[in-house]
């Protein structure tokens, strides 16, 4: 069985690994719509919802994170 999903944070400002902050941009592909997520022929005239896609670099451990 399937258990329900954690909510997403909308915008984390610390690395995940070591929480440090995370200043350093590496790349920025803009906006994005949801993965998989189907719209629903009701809803092909309304809008649908974007989300930023950047990927920052942690300068203390280096990791790269969305």
């Amino acid at each position: 069985m399937m258990e329900a999903a954690e909510p997403m944070a909308l915008a984390t400002h610390t690395c995940r690994l070591c929480q440090a902050p995370l200043e350093h941009l590496v790349v920025d592909l803009g906006t994005s719509p949801l993965c998989e997520s189907y719209v629903a022929p009701a809803d092909y005239d309304g809008p649908e919802p974007f989300w930023s896609l950047r990927a920052y670099a942690c300068e203390r451990c280096f990791l790269v994170q969305v």
